[in-house]
């Protein structure tokens, strides 16, 4: 390119960077209107509390929603719970998945990708490989109110968890 012939390139990263890839069908899966509605979950392993932050596949120069949708991010101090069913299926018993392999909608997935969050859901989902272990049950049948407990006491904000209505 005329201008351009002494050029170098200096640094780059060392590959592309994927935001998605391959995810599970989970027992529930987030969405973007729980994440917007800042909806609480009764198998709630944390919180959330990003954006949604799409950078558009389609390259319209948008890089959030909140480029084409003021209303269309989180409200300030809000925040949505994490479910413990997004990390598990109903098909292969005690697999259970986190990061963006979990069970999200493409803008469930641009909020929830963050390392903050994805550490969120691997400790959530090793305490309850733990629990269940120890209590002789698949994770799905876990009692939740003992993860929870078990959460809160190693640290986890675990806030407004609604009940299971059992």
């Amino acid at each position: 390119m005329p201008g351009f012939e002494k050029a170098e390139i200096e640094q780059m990263g060392f590959s592309i960077g994927v935001r998605e890839s391959r995810r599970i069908h989970g027992l529930k899966t987030l969405d973007a209107h729980m994440v917007l509605k800042a909806a609480k979950q009764p198998d709630a392993l944390g919180h959330g509390f990003w954006m949604i932050d799409i950078h558009d596949p389609n390259g319209s120069g948008h890089t959030t929603w909140s480029d084409q949708e003021p209303e269309a991010m989180l409200p300030p101090g809000k925040s949505y719970h994490i479910p413990l069913g997004m990390c598990l299926n109903d098909r292969f018993a005690n697999l259970a998945v986190v990061g963006r392999c979990a069970s999200t909608t493409h803008e469930g997935l641009a909020s929830v990708r963050l390392q903050s969050h994805c550490m969120l859901m691997g400790q959530g989902v090793g305490t309850a490989a733990a629990l269940a272990l120890r209590a002789g049950v698949d994770l799905a049948q876990l009692d939740i109110g003992k993860l929870q407990a078990q959460l809160r006491k190693d640290g986890v904000y675990l806030e407004d968890v609604p009940s299971l209505g059992v």
